[in-house]
């Protein structure tokens, strides 16, 4: 069943808003569902935002109708702000998705399907169009809940911005060409145009009988549909390079024959595939969804970087990343997926809530979460590329979680390398290198690795070659260890000039949900796959899951090899603030944390990887144990 905060007939709600006590009854809702009370600018919003759609049912004459306010969208933390349902003139059941805004100006932006709003007295921030975020809403309903899906009730959106002049130089820019297509499928309505959008309503739901409609909505059961399978199997198996081979065939057969099974095993199955960095984990877990679609059954696929995520959900199109969540997205699956592909399984924490989660959701381990989410679940996971406290992802904490539900347990090892030039000895060299293993005695001979590696002589030389491999045609990117200060874009939109080393400096990449960036700048998200990344330097979060022709690591000073000593991790050279936490309670992990940062960024590298080093003794050091360097 959806969570929302209100639903009723359309003329107690517009009763309730005549009485002044619509948003109080909403506030109320979401202190007993949350356990915390909402912010005042939520409560402002709900007031002044839903009086105006109280005076536009009442314009309409809508009484019988069904609505619904803040419907939570499954598996995500987005809410709708109104949905309203009814019969058309020719009885026919409809429901209506409204976006309300409360915006007086806007901006132009150069991201596609954005524009530029302030808000609470910032500079303006690149926002989604209201017509693409309300018609993206639709879509999501489309495919996900039966009820919309099978032609039961038919779906349409729109975005009302109650104080905004249509004809006003401030709403402009959401009217641009480059819009009309997006305006088409929904609508925008001004402040101006209460009369049309109160015929549009008349058309769609004037008929009454919605509240029967609204319980079906509430009510509905929420899997993906079949041509959103189809689509998403069609765009995977289109990509021509997800071509598997060898040991990767070997785990994805394994838990594919499993799924056609159908549910053999009452309590459900687990498969554990362990693999280092390059070994396909991310493909295979591709190739899995396709499969599993293709074939029409639930599946969903979910990591813990949003990165990452987002990065895969571009590749795939808007439509097919629909089925791409993160770790924290299960606590509240009504019927489990025939599949869920955990993909960069070492990347999940202990628990999914947080202080916005609800009660009632609250208390349970994600792991657990993971493994009650599906029939059958597919982790893929590296033990050794934790790099965060609190991510806590590793095979024997799957492997007891799963023997405690009674789940059959299967694991697969991917050996292969498929990045850092197929290169076995360099991977096992790192791991050696930086204590991540003890397990292997590995010598790197620069000329019979198969893979270029070389120390350079100064960051000038490091970005010379990352321009140069670009300027090869391969793809390139600069990355370094959480040495330097992370600040937010100036006011025009550009990056600071953080990383500094000596007389050369550059930007860190863009921080995470900043304000608006200046045109050409990609966002943190979009840094590893805009080709307009190449300016700014990665770091693990941003870098962790993706991988390049040819990686510039800087290493800085947070960790360093002293003589008599060994790897030393010094804090006091970190800005990376919640690793810092570890340090004061447990050392040796800090230290352990530092290291395997250094492991992931050293393998993004598909042909090659050059380091320049800070620390002079750290640089001998690896130079030591380099052969024919």
């Amino acid at each position: 069943m959806s969570m929302y905060l209100y639903q009723g007939a359309v003329r107690e709600f517009v009763r309730d808003a005549q009485l002044n006590r619509l948003a109080d009854k909403i506030s109320t809702a979401f202190a007993d569902e949350m356990h915390y009370l909402p912010g005042k600018s939520e409560v402002n919003s709900w007031r002044n935002s839903l009086q105006q759609m109280s005076n536009v049912f009442a314009l309409a004459n809508l009484e019988e109708q069904g609505v619904i306010v803040e419907l939570q969208l499954p598996l995500t933390s987005k809410r709708l702000d109104v949905l309203v349902a009814g019969r058309s003139e020719h009885e026919r059941p409809n429901a209506v998705i409204i976006e309300l805004k409360q915006w007086s100006h806007v901006d132009a932006s150069s991201l596609t399907d954005h524009v530029a709003v302030s808000f609470g007295g910032h500079g303006p921030k690149d926002t989604l169009h209201p017509s693409a975020q309300v018609y993206r809403y639709e879509m999501f309903l489309r495919d996900m809940s039966e009820v919309f899906s099978s032609g039961q009730v038919k779906l349409s959106s729109l975005a009302f911005l109650h104080n905004l002049d249509r004809a006003s130089a401030s709403a402009a820019p959401l009217y641009e060409k480059k819009f009309t297509e997006l305006v088409g499928h929904a609508p925008i309505y001004a402040k101006d145009q209460i009369e049309e959008l109160s015929q549009r309503l008349e058309d769609t739901v004037g008929a009454g009988g919605g509240e029967d409609i609204v319980e079906k909505i509430t009510t509905s059961q929420f899997r993906p549909s079949k041509k959103l399978l189809d689509h998403v199997s069609g765009v995977i198996a289109n990509e021509p390079a997800f071509t598997l081979l060898d040991e990767q065939v070997t785990a994805f057969t394994a838990v594919y024959d499993e799924l056609k099974k159908q549910k053999s095993d009452k309590n459900g199955a687990t498969f554990i595939i362990n693999g280092g960095p390059g070994t396909g984990k991310s493909l295979i877990a591709l190739q899995l969804l396709a499969a599993a679609a293709a074939d029409g059954k639930t599946v969903a696929h979910a990591t813990g970087s949003k990165a990452f995520t987002e990065g895969l959900r571009k590749r795939v199109g808007p439509r097919a990343a629909t089925l791409m969540k993160y770790f924290n997205s299960f606590m509240n699956v009504q019927e489990p997926f025939d599949l869920l592909v955990a993909d960069e399984a070492h990347r999940i924490r202990e628990t999914s809530a947080n202080r916005f989660t609800p009660a009632s959701q609250r208390g349970g381990s994600q792991i657990e979460e993971l493994l009650d989410a599906a029939n059958i679940t597919a982790f893929f996971i590296d033990d050794r590329q934790v790099v965060r406290p609190g991510e806590i992802g590793s095979s024997s904490i799957i492997r007891e979680a799963s023997k405690r539900r009674g789940r059959a347990v299967k694991e697969y090892d991917l050996a292969a390398q498929f990045r850092c030039g197929g290169s076995d000895t360099y991977v096992r060299w790192v791991d050696q290198l930086l204590g991540v293993r003890t397990d292997t005695k590995e010598t790197f001979d620069a000329r019979e690795a198969g893979f270029d590696f070389k120390i350079v002589e100064s960051p000038e030389e490091l970005e010379r070659v990352v321009h140069g491999a670009i300027l090869e045609g391969e793809s390139s990117r600069l990355v370094a260890g959480f040495c330097w200060e992370w600040s937010d874009p100036l006011s025009d939109g550009t990056l600071v000039n953080d990383v500094v080393v000596g007389a050369w400096q550059r930007p860190w990449n863009a921080r995470p949900d900043v304000g608006r960036l200046a045109p050409g700048i990609p966002s943190s998200n979009a840094w590893a796959i805009d080709p307009n990344g190449v300016g700014q330097v990665g770091c693990v979060y941003t870098a962790q899951g993706f991988e390049f022709d040819r990686v510039g690591v800087i290493w800085g000073d947070d960790l360093v090899w002293r003589k008599g000593f060994g790897w030393v991790a010094q804090a006091d050279h970190s800005h990376d603030k919640v690793v810092k936490r570890a340090d004061k309670k447990d050392p040796d992990y800090y230290r352990q944390l530092i290291a395997q940062t250094y492991r992931v960024l050293l393998t993004r590298g598909m042909l090659g990887c050059a380091v320049f080093f800070t620390d002079q003794e750290t640089k001998d050091h690896v130079q030591s144990l380099i052969l024919n360097p």
